[in-house]
C-alpha cells in the first residue's frame, strides 16, 4: 500500500515533528499548545487529509537512531475532539511522560487509522524544502503542511498498517462522523425526515421536550439530525458537545 491509496483527491499532508512512530502505546497526536488543536479543527479533514510524524534530530528526545530525521507514520486524527492525552493512551504511557517532561503533550486528537512508512525514509531526501520548513524556531511543536511540489514524492512511499485499539472516548464521535462522510444528498434526505418528524411533534399537544419521538433519540443522533436542518451548525463550534476540552 502507498500513501496515494489513503489520501483523498486533494487532500492535504500536514508534518509533525515527533519522537517516534505512531503505536498502540500512544494511539493520539498530541501537542502542549491548545492553538494547534484549534488550527487542525479548522483544516483538517478525515477521508481526505493526513499527518505525517518526522522524527527528531535529537538522541536525547529521538531514541531510535533508526528514527531520527526519518519518516515516520501517517494518521488520520478525529479534528472534531480535542481531548486530555490521558484519555486516549495508557495509564503508563501516560504516567512515564508526565514523569520525565511535567506538563507536555496536555492535549490531543485521538488516532482513527495508523501507518507506518515502509524502512522509514529519511525526510530529507523526500522532502528537503517542507523538511526545512518543519524545523524552524517558529514551527516548533506546530504542524506544517509539506510543499506542493514535494507532495508526489510522499504519495508514492509505501506504508504498513498498525494495528491498536481506540480509547473508548476516542470512538464517542464516530456516529457523527460516519453522517458528517455522508453524500449531500443522503444528508439532505435525512433532514428531510427529521424535519417532517420534529413538525409533527410541533403540532402534538405535548410539549417538544416531553415528546415521547424525541425522548427515544439516542444522544449520538441528536447532533447529526441538527446538522441535516442546520448544515452551518458545526462551524466555529466550541467545547460543548463536539468539541470536549482537555494540547504539544
Amino acid at each position: 500500500m502507498q500513501l496515494r491509496d489513503i489520501i483523498g483527491e486533494n487532500g492535504r499532508v500536514f508534518l509533525k515533528s515527533e519522537w517516534g512512530p505512531a503505536s498502540s502505546d500512544w494511539p493520539a497526536v498530541s501537542f502542549t499548545k491548545r492553538s494547534v488543536g484549534e488550527f487542525l479543527r479548522r483544516e483538517f479533514r478525515p477521508g481526505r487529509d493526513l499527518i505525517v510524524y518526522v522524527g527528531t534530530s535529537s538522541q536525547l528526545t529521538t531514541e531510535n537512531p533508526a528514527h531520527r530525521q526519518r519518516l515516520l507514520s501517517a494518521v488520520v486524527i478525529e479534528p472534531m475532539q480535542l481531548l486530555e492525552t490521558r484519555e486516549c493512551i495508557p495509564p503508563e504511557s501516560w504516567e512515564e511522560a508526565q514523569r520525565n517532561f511535567r506538563g507536555r503533550w496536555f492535549w490531543c486528537m485521538p488516532a482513527l487509522k495508523i501507518w507506518d512508512f515502509v524502512d522509514f525514509p529519511l525526510a530529507s531526501e523526500v522532502m528537503p524544502q517542507s523538511y526545512r520548513t518543519l524545523g524552524f524556531m517558529a514551527n516548533r511543536g506546530n504542524v506544517v503542511e509539506v510543499h506542493p511540489d514535494e507532495r508526489g514524492a510522499l504519495l508514492g512511499l509505501e506504508l504498513l498498517w498498525v494495528d491498536f485499539v481506540p480509547a473508548r472516548k476516542a470512538t464517542a464521535f464516530a456516529s457523527t462522523r460516519s453522517f458528517l462522510n455522508l453524500n449531500d444528498l443522503i444528508r439532505s434526505d435525512i433532514g428531510r425526515i427529521a424535519a417532517g418528524i420534529l413538525g409533527r411533534v410541533s403540532r402534538s399537544d405535548l410539549p417538544p421536550i416531553f415528546s415521547p419521538g424525541i425522548m427515544r433519540l439516542s444522544p449520538g443522533l441528536m447532533l447529526p439530525l441538527g446538522l441535516a436542518l442546520f448544515p452551518g451548525a458545526c462551524e466555529g463550534s466550541g467545547d460543548g458537545g463536539v468539541g470536549q476540552g482537555a494540547g504539544v
